[in-house]
């Protein structure tokens, strides 16, 4: 995680095939066209990303990208991970449930 931190300070990218991460742009590309998401949707793919290959828990996702001071329904961060799923299209395989305990995002 540290040599994505150095790289995302250096270059605010991040690329992996066919998605890229544009952070100073705050732009997500899958296979070059760019993809549109709501700001929530594009901070939890940035977390993903930053931790991926990271077993992360569903409390620190909400903690984390959320607040804690968030008192949503518990839904909410389902219903994000669809819609990042569907905007990553034929890459949406990526980010993996882990049953019981949360998400992780495998690049």
């Amino acid at each position: 995680m540290e040599r994505l931190d150095k790289l995302l300070a250096s270059t605010g990218r991040w690329s992996r095939r066919e998605v890229r991460l544009l952070v100073k742009e705050g732009r997500v590309l899958v296979d070059g066209a760019p993809v549109e998401m709501t700001p929530k949707e594009y901070d939890l793919f940035f977390y993903l990303v930053k931790n991926r290959n990271i077993a992360l828990p569903r409390e620190k996702l909400i903690s984390d990208v959320w607040g804690y001071d968030f008192y949503g329904d518990e839904r909410t961060l389902d219903t994000h991970i669809k819609l990042l799923r569907k905007s990553l299209g034929p890459y949406s395989g990526r980010i993996v449930t882990l049953r019981g305990v949360g998400y992780r995002f495998e690049g």
